[in-house]
């Protein structure tokens, strides 16, 4: 079985700043840090630290081919009422689970339940609108 990749997306004063990937090695944790989320094999590409102020994390999801990250935004469409969804990724520790909460917090979905009915019964589709940094603005 893959191991789900460990990656944060690094904030700072609310903007993003960069990434921070950890990679097994020899028993060891390797971390590595760039500016963007590619190349990670690119030593030109990785920087040797980026001051940060808060990590947000890799779900292990993705939209399309974008990975999904703790507090983007993301909306779906219900298929039995066509109901769009829209809410912020969380990890909700209550259970467990990466979930999506609403706005006006009524409510929220298993985000991991979703995608994987994705594939098997086509619930939701959840799709990256945003992430709160960028929907400030």
């Amino acid at each position: 079985m893959k191991q789900r990749e460990i990656k944060f997306r690094l904030i700072k004063d609310g903007k993003i700043v960069g990434y921070e990937y950890h990679i097994p090695r020899l028993g060891r944790m390797q971390i590595k840090y760039s500016h963007v989320n590619t190349d990670w094999g690119n030593p030109l590409k990785l920087s040797y630290v980026i001051v940060h102020d808060r990590k947000d994390q890799y779900t292990g999801f993705k939209d399309k081919n974008k990975e999904i990250y703790e507090r983007d935004i993301v909306e779906g469409k219900r298929p039995d009422s066509g109901e769009t969804l829209r809410g912020y990724v969380w990890f909700d520790e209550g259970c467990g689970a990466w979930v999506v909460k609403s706005f006006d917090g009524h409510g929220w979905c298993f985000l991991g339940f979703t995608m994987v009915a994705t594939l098997q019964r086509n619930y939701i589709k959840w799709r990256i609108v945003s992430n709160i940094y960028e929907s400030k603005k």
